[in-house]
């Protein structure tokens, strides 16, 4: 019996969140025989290579197969190419570490769904930002269109989907972007008639101090970069689109850096004020 299952962690200097990530996994309620678990580090000047291997001795206890290589890379999407060409699995999540799944049965909600057909399968998930959380209720698949709102929105969350390996190898993620890759990949293969479902459980608890939101206007950018370049928008609305953020972007620059750490701080706690102190179900 082979793999079927990849879960897949790209990480630099991740010491003090690997950890959490990894014992999420162990803590799957699936046939670990069916799972391995593939972390590509980038070459970490920190302990992350020790802290990894400090869990071998739970891997092994719950059967889960735990593969580990630290070398330099392009960036995150770089690496995670790297992740896809070593894994094993028939399908592969991408778990980013500090990234969790949201409970024990999130891996068994997409291992048990029908799938025999889709290239993407993918569930709902849980943002969390410094102790609190907010579940988001993903797009329905025949509602997809990659292009939600004013921030080009994808619909779902990359950390919460499973993505047949042969597609991964033979689409990989380009590396042309720093953010915005894994919303290129899917909505190239939206486009190229991929079949997407969705899952109506949670599967993952997103970590918003990640690089994307951390780097909102770059975000933004590439965004608007991404579903031009796929014929979503024209060139005059890409155009316009890039002027505004650059007139917000040199107003930026002439103010000073304590403001903008500061006025980020308002935004993050007014938009997460009324979030939850615990993760919890969705209320329908």
């Amino acid at each position: 019996m082979g793999i079927d299952y990849s879960i897949i962690t790209v990480c630099r200097n991740a010491s003090q969140d690997i950890g959490r990530t990894i014992e999420s996994v162990c803590r799957q309620q699936v046939d670990m025989s069916l799972v391995e678990m593939v972390i590509v580090d980038g070459a970490s000047t920190d302990n992350t290579a020790e802290v990894v291997h400090g869990y071998e001795s739970l891997t092994q206890k719950v059967g889960l197969t735990l593969r580990f290589r630290s070398e330099p890379d392009q960036g995150i999407y770089d690496a995670m190419n790297k992740g896809a060409t070593r894994a094993q699995g028939t399908w592969c999540l991408f778990l980013n570490a500090g990234d969790i799944f949201f409970n024990e049965q999130s891996l068994n909600s997409l291992v048990q769904v029908d799938k025999h057909t889709e290239t993407v399968v993918y569930g709902d998930y849980e943002m969390h930002y410094r102790g609190k959380y907010h579940y988001c209720r993903a797009t329905d698949a025949d509602k997809l269109t990659f292009n939600q709102g004013t921030e080009h929105k994808m619909g779902f969350c990359h950390q919460s989907a499973l993505i047949r390996r042969d597609y991964l190898l033979t689409h990989p993620y380009s590396t042309q972007y720093r953010i915005a890759s894994d919303h290129d990949f899917f909505l190239r293969a939206f486009r190229a008639g991929a079949h997407f479902k969705r899952v109506p459980a949670i599967i993952c608890i997103f970590d918003m101090e990640g690089l994307s939101v951390c780097n909102y206007q770059l975000t933004l950018r590439e965004a608007t970069d991404v579903i031009f370049k796929n014929g979503l928008i024209s060139q005059e609305e890409h155009d316009a689109q890039l002027q505004a953020l650059q007139r917000k972007l040199k107003m930026r620059a002439l103010v000073p850096k304590f403001l903008i750490r500061l006025r980020r701080w308002l935004v993050m706690w007014r938009d997460t004020r009324n979030w939850s102190r615990q993760p919890y179900e969705p209320q329908n």
